[in-house]
């Protein structure tokens, strides 16, 4: 019942992603807009950075219940900006086959024998998939994200992070390494930690053994 809601807001992957995703729902914002309002909010983020700003802005809602639609908007903005991924991907083939990336990109990682990082950064505004680098080793990319975690945290001068959102199970590979991944970025003082759970779409593109993990700060 439309007299329950003042308000709707729709958390989307990156428009930078999936641009037919965030066009169809703001099709659907302008048709019922004299219905209902409705915000359309560009996460700039995949997999659980959407789930990481979601829960933050349910948790700025909550707890401002009396804001206005333009609070709202430029408040999820700055939880977007402040929301960082990083993960681990086995292959890239994956990301290419599903649109993801060029194949320029998804044949580097297979002919050099490395581990790309990738990053979705919310400060990117094109809101794109980028390179954060790369090992040939487990431990060196998990030191490198756990290394961009601190250095964005100096970045917006914090010395805690609000919430950690990780992300693995895509098969049974790499349970070890992502352990350890996560075991160091919970040593980073935080209020919340959540173990994400993967979903069938999620390990079409990330591939069997790929692992990651999102920070709002």
């Amino acid at each position: 019942n439309k007299s329950d809601f003042d308000l709707m807001i729709h958390v989307l992957m990156s428009s930078g992603i999936s641009a037919a995703s965030f066009k169809v729902a703001e099709n659907v914002r302008k048709q019922y807009e004299n219905v209902i309002p409705i915000i359309n909010v560009d996460s700039r983020q995949i997999i659980n950075g959407v789930g990481n700003v979601l829960l933050a802005i349910i948790d700025i809602v909550k707890a401002n219940p009396a804001l206005s639609r333009e609070e709202i908007e430029r408040k999820a903005q700055e939880v977007v900006e402040s929301t960082f991924s990083y993960f681990v991907v086995n292959d890239l083939k994956y990301l290419y086959k599903g649109g993801r990336i060029g194949k320029a990109q998804s044949l580097m990682g297979s002919i050099l024998h490395i581990i790309p990082v990738i990053g979705v950064l919310g400060t990117e505004v094109e809101g794109i998939i980028v390179p954060i680098g790369k090992g040939r080793t487990f431990k060196q990319v998990n030191s490198m994200i756990y290394d961009k975690i601190i250095e964005k945290m100096n970045e917006k001068s914090v010395s805690k992070i609000k919430r950690i959102i990780s992300i693995s199970g895509y098969g049974d590979k790499n349970a070890d390494v992502y352990s350890e991944l996560f075991e160091k970025v919970k040593s980073i003082p935080h209020d919340d930690y959540i173990d994400g759970k993967p979903a069938l779409v999620d390990a079409v593109y990330i591939g069997p053994g790929g692992y990651g993990v999102s920070v709002y700060l």
